[in-house]
């Protein structure tokens, strides 16, 4: 996957901006769940939906209106989903020695898809 990075600086004052390609669904499987996904994220992931890559094995659903809003502040308040942006606090909640897949809605409408692993 490619990323483009700007970085403006003026005066010494730095912003940057990140743009990203949109991923269909295939795409996705291959970076998420190499070894399989589980039948829910396999029925998002064969929709014509496009998505956004917001982390390591993490990505939102794209959305022109919402694309440069933050998943991860748009997360529920609780349940596994609550941490797929925290990879360390998801792996706490994943059995040791597995790995899974999730599918969240956020609560601005779109979906993220995260997966993660537990050592053993």
């Amino acid at each position: 996957m490619y990323k483009l990075m700007f970085a403006v600086c003026l005066f010494g004052a730095c912003t940057m901006e990140t743009a990203s390609e949109r991923l269909d669904g295939k795409t996705v499987h291959d970076e998420l769940c190499a070894a399989g996904c589980s039948t829910e994220v396999e029925e998002v992931l064969a929709s014509p939906r496009k998505w956004e890559e917001a982390g390591d094995k993490l990505f939102v659903e794209s959305d022109d209106k919402k694309l440069f809003d933050d998943p991860c502040a748009q997360l529920p308040a609780d349940g596994i989903c609550a941490y797929v942006c925290d990879p360390q606090e998801l792996a706490k909640h994943i059995p040791a020695g597995t790995c899974i897949d999730i599918r969240c809605e956020l609560r601005d409408g779109r979906e993220i898809l995260a997966g993660g692993c537990a050592l053993p």
